[in-house]
Formats: structure tokens, C-alpha cells, sequence
């Protein structure tokens, strides 16, 4: 049967009932808030990452800031390390209504948001991301949860994330996904700045190609209680965040996570990555 795409569930009216929040976090395997960030500040953001563009001569002389566009072939990865450096995209994670949210939907105090913060640039005729488990890249517990947050709008072709519904509840190992149990109607929203969307690490997911003529950006972190373990080898910095923390403000925000107790486990299955 040919799959389908359909409208998210918006969940902004349940952020009054915790419990049916976690309820439908649970039955869905994700949550889809519109217009709930604050669009100035992620306009900042955005407006930092496409500076780093600029200044490595990677964009088109037609880009403008509603719709930058890359050099045919640039070599995006050359700044990707400076925008994981960015104490913007750190600052958005751990700001309290961030942190107030996620408190919200995982139901227990205290959190942590995970050390890497992800920047993601995806050039006009890029292909889209296979479906797959977050728990599989990051693993320590399964009871994490991954916030993924658009920089733009993107309208439907746009390469913006899609999630199958329900999967978090059929896939519970280790393993790649057989495209056979991706059957479903998978939620395709129609992002707007503005917009987040939060997963369980068991619902799947993926990346449409960006048919359009934009350059797709976006970032994403993770959440998990303190009380749940974190996978040792992921308990590092992204390259260029490190560099970058001589330039940073806050102090709060660097090596956060080695002033906690935290729970640990050396275990890690790499067979998929092989």
C-alpha cells in the first residue's frame, strides 16, 4: 500500500495538562508545537549561521535572508564546526523555556539537555536522511528525548523532518529499520520559524530532499533526566565548540554536564555503524 502523509497532531493546548501531554507523547511517539519558540531569537540564530556562510564565499549572489541559496557544489562542512561553536544555538537549548518544556513532556526533574548540540544545513537538491531511531546513534537510555527545531520555514518539498506515528511503540532494538515495517502515514507539518517538534529515541523518523531552492537549516538536541544514564562515548563537545568557548559569555554553559552527577555506561553497540 503506497504510503501517505498527513498533518501533525498540534499539541499547544495540552501544555496546561501535563499528564495528557505525556500521555499523547506516549501513544504518538512525538509532539508538534507551533509557533511556541521565540522567533526573534531563532531568527538570530539563523542569521549567524547564513553570516558564516557569507563570509566563506559559500552562498549565490541572488541569496537573500528569507531564501539563501549555496554556491552549486560549496563545501558547507567548512563552517559547519564554527555553527556547532555558536553560543546562540547552546543558549536556545538551555534557556528556561526550553528546559521548562522538556521538563514538561519527560515528567521529571532534574534535566539535562545532551552536550551535542546539532546545526544541520541541507543545499537545494540535497536528498533527504533515511528513516531511523535516534536511540541507535546515542543509546545509554531509552528514555531520551530529541527536540528538533526548524530555522526557517519549510513548506512541504522543503526537506523538513517527517515522523511515523506509533513506531516508537513496534521498533525496540538495535538494528536498522526494514523498510517493510515503515508502512503508515508518516507526519509531514508544514514547519514554520517558530515550530518545534519533539521524539521519543524509538520513533522513527527522517529527512525529505530539499526540492526547493533554499538552503534548509535547522539544529536539534537532546533530553534526558539526570536520572537515566548517558553512553560515555557521546559525552564529548562537537568539533569547533570548544574553540569557540573562549568567545563565550556564559560560563554556566560550558562543561555543564561534568558539574552533575551523572549516570554512565561504557556500553555501546557500533554493529550498525560498520
Amino acid at each position: 500500500m503506497p504510503e501517505t502523509c498527513i498533518q501533525p497532531f498540534i499539541a499547544n493546548g495540552l501544555l496546561s495538562d501535563e499528564p495528557a501531554l505525556r500521555r499523547r507523547l506516549s501513544e504518538d511517539g512525538y509532539l508538534y508545537f507551533s509557533a511556541i519558540a521565540d522567533r526573534r531569537s531563532l531568527f538570530e540564530i539563523r542569521s549567524q549561521i547564513l553570516d558564516l556562510f557569507r563570509k566563506a564565499d559559500l552562498l549565490d549572489e541572488s541569496s537573500s535572508a528569507e531564501q539563501p541559496i549555496a554556491k552549486p557544489g560549496a563545501p558547507l562542512y567548512q563552517v559547519m564546526h564554527a555553527a556547532f561553536g555558536l553560543e546562540s544555538v547552546h543558549a536556545f537549548f538551555h534557556s528556561p523555556f526550553m528546559m521548562d518544556l522538556a521538563a514538561k513532556l519527560i515528567g521529571e526533574t532534574p534535566l539535562i539537555p545532551h552536550p551535542h548540540k546539532q546545526v544541520r544545513a541541507q543545499p537545494a537538491g540535497a536528498a533527504g536522511i533515511a528513516p531511523h531511531q535516534d536511540f541507535l546513534y546515542n543509546q545509554g537510555s531509552r528514555l531520551m528525548y530529541t527536540c528538533w527545531v526548524p530555522l526557517g520555514d519549510m513548506p512541504a518539498g522543503a526537506g523538513g523532518l517527517q515522523v511515523l506515528p506509533g513506531s516508537h511503540q513496534r521498533f525496540h532494538k538495535t538494528t536498522s529499520i526494514p523498510d517493510s515495517d515503515l508502512t503508515g502515514d508518516w507526519v509531514d507539518p508544514p514547519y514554520r520559524l517558530g515550530d518545534l517538534i519533539f521524539f521519543t529515541s524509538l520513533t522513527a523518523h527522517r529527512g525529505q530532499p530539499n526540492n526547493s531552492r533554499a538552503l534548509r537549516l535547522s539544529m536539534d538536541c537532546r533530553y534526558q533526566a539526570l536520572s537515566q544514564p548517558f553512553a560515555t562515548k557521546w559525552l564529548n563537545l562537537l568539533p569547533g565548540v570548544e574553540e569557540a568557548y573562549p568567545g563565550w559569555k556564559s560560563q554556566d554553559l560550558k562543561y555543564y554536564w561534568k558539574r552533575l552527577e551523572l549516570k554512565t555506561t561504557d556500553e555501546f553497540d557500533d554493529s550498525h555503524l560498520s
